[in-house]
């Protein structure tokens, strides 16, 4: 980029340009201002830390928190009568 255009495109009505630290022009590697898919991952790669210790810290957040609340439920157990067919074939068996 020439320093003229550097210039004129640093600031576009007095709001300075924000410039990201990823190539948006076709390069040498021929990657294309619209290839959305490699310039996200290359971001997320970028980040891949930030993301990497927000990913441990909500992991441990919300492990802490499973185990401050408190268990709540309830077990019943309700027996049955045998069935008057099953005890029948009982006594035939034995």
């Amino acid at each position: 980029m020439t320093a003229s255009r550097q210039a004129a495109s640093s600031t576009l009505n007095g709001v300075p340009e924000v410039v990201p630290s990823f190539p948006l022009e076709t390069g040498t590697n021929g990657v294309g201002a619209g290839d959305g898919a490699y310039l996200a991952t290359r971001l997320l790669w970028q980040e891949r830390r930030f993301l990497g210790r927000f990913a441990l810290r909500c992991t441990t957040l919300f492990v802490l928190i499973a185990f401050l609340i408190p268990n709540s439920y309830e077990s019943r157990t309700q027996l049955m009568p045998p069935d008057s067919e099953s005890s029948t074939l009982g006594m035939l068996a034995g």
